[in-house]
């Protein structure tokens, strides 16, 4: 199975742009087989989709706000072909709120 890394930016708020990539992702055919959240700077989805669905894809995430960089967009254009392909979606937030701070409790012992 072949890989293709994407990297994308935004000013969507962070749950909103994972919801609309997730429904971008399910509209082209594939699925998310996990992710990752990086506080509320970034998340990376972890998804597998039919290669010739990759220029809807593309094109789903620039409708959502979801801009891919040249390296993602080059990389798109050149995979072709038949099957699936294994990828990965980061996308990062651009907004001003702190870094979210999460209470780990003490290990009793």
């Amino acid at each position: 199975m072949r890989f293709l890394q994407l990297s994308a930016t935004t000013r969507v708020q962070r749950h909103d742009a994972t919801a609309r990539a997730e429904e971008i992702i399910n509209r082209c055919g594939g699925w998310i087989v996990d992710f990752s959240l990086f506080s509320n700077i970034m998340t990376v989805l972890r998804f597998e989709v039919p290669v010739a669905r990759l220029p809807e894809l593309a094109r789903g995430l620039a409708e959502a706000d979801l801009h891919l960089d040249e390296p993602s967009q080059t990389a798109l254009r050149a995979m072709t072909g038949e099957g699936e392909v294994f990828g990965t979606l980061q996308l990062t937030f651009i907004h001003g709120e702190p870094d979210l701070r999460r209470e780990v409790p003490p290990i009793p012992g």
